[in-house]
């Protein structure tokens, strides 16, 4: 859990203080997800964390660049959540719905 914090924060720092490169490989990742899944670009870009500036790579890490590395992209689990939603995870975790999850993610 600390390496994903210290490369959240990496990030933030990159994109604080190099806005345009954050933008450019967010252009990057929108260009090419409008065409694959434009349902899921249109859902991000009305999200809270798109207006937030929350950039693709905050969620989905950075070493997916291409359709020959889309086996690199990492799928979000409710542990990536919890990195900026603790109190929210938390909450989750005690909860019912915590259980439906966890059973219907452990059937083959």
């Amino acid at each position: 859990m600390k390496r994903k914090w210290i490369v959240v924060l990496g990030c933030s720092i990159v994109m604080f203080c190099f806005p345009a490169l954050a933008s450019a490989a967010e252009e990057v990742c929108i260009g090419c997800h409008r065409t694959i899944s434009p349902g899921q670009v249109a859902d991000w870009e009305s999200s809270n964390h798109s207006k937030e500036g929350v950039t693709c790579s905050v969620c989905h890490g950075d070493k997916h660049k291409s359709g020959k590395t889309a086996h690199l992209a990492q799928l979000p689990d409710e542990h990536v959540c919890a990195e900026c939603h603790e109190e929210q995870f938390n909450q989750f975790a005690k909860g019912k719905h915590n259980f439906g999850w966890t059973s219907l993610n452990a059937l083959p």
